[in-house]
């Protein structure tokens, strides 16, 4: 599976048959369930169709909304995401590598 970001591609790591669901197995990569669990500064990237549309860190989290608010990796803006429609997975390792 490849994945697109900023024009650029990079692999991602499908879910092995007997693997964790919403864990890309060595990627550090969860899906997130529950936009509750975020938390600012959380590295996240929201996905459509196993293709990621951008990427960013939290910046607020308002799940009483049901929004959050991220700081954009490509332009450092700041982005409203409605998660409606879309998948958000969270960098899980401390180095957001």
């Amino acid at each position: 599976m490849i994945r697109e970001m900023a024009g650029e591609a990079a692999a991602t790591v499908p879910v092995r048959p007997g693997g964790t669901p919403g864990v890309e197995p060595g990627s550090g990569w969860s899906k997130v369930v529950d936009i509750s669990a975020l938390t600012k500064g959380d590295r996240i990237e929201v996905r459509r169709g196993g293709l990621v549309l951008f990427g960013g860190l939290v910046d607020e989290a308002a799940p009483e909304l049901g929004i959050v608010w991220l700081r954009e990796h490509t332009l450092n803006e700041r982005r409203i995401l409605d998660p409606a429609g879309v998948s958000i997975w969270r960098n899980l390792r401390a180095d957001g590598s």
